[in-house]
């Protein structure tokens, strides 16, 4: 039970820092004197490491157990948002950023890995089909089976 409250916290920490940098980021561009077409370098950055970082995961959780992925990620994640009310200049943001990026890759990943091990595959009808996310019929298969 206490992984699948670490796993809410961890669905909390992915998107929370998505919406939240979107919304600050034309302020703190002025605060650090840059255009804000910027923000397209600090994604640039962080889908790097969130890319990097969920192909890792298969081979980290070979060495870890995914609570241990999880809580390391939610607290990287933490520290990554700590480093967006801290960073003194544009290039601490960009480091927050991938920091970020790497928790959120691990994040995600993990999570899923964790969803399809414990629950197994995804059964249909239900609700992804009613909101045109899963195709409507019978038991879905990953491709490794």
């Amino acid at each position: 039970m206490p992984l699948v409250v670490l796993a809410c916290l961890a669905y909390v920490s992915m998107a929370l820092p998505d919406s939240v940098l979107g919304i600050v980021w034309p302020s703190m561009s002025a605060d650090f004197h840059q255009p804000v077409g910027t923000l397209g370098l600090l994604l640039v950055f962080g889908i790097a490491a969130a890319v990097l970082s969920s192909t890792m995961t298969g081979r980290i959780l070979t060495h870890m157990h995914v609570g241990q992925l999880l809580s390391g990620s939610t607290v990287l994640s933490a520290l990554a948002l700590l480093g967006y009310g801290l960073a003194p200049s544009f290039w601490a943001v960009v480091a927050a950023t991938a920091l970020l990026g790497l928790a959120s890759g691990a994040l995600d990943s993990g999570l899923n890995a964790y969803a399809a091990s414990r629950f197994g595959p995804v059964t249909s009808p239900g609700f992804m089909p009613a909101t045109g996310w899963a195709p409507p019929w019978g038991r879905q298969r990953s491709p490794s089976r």
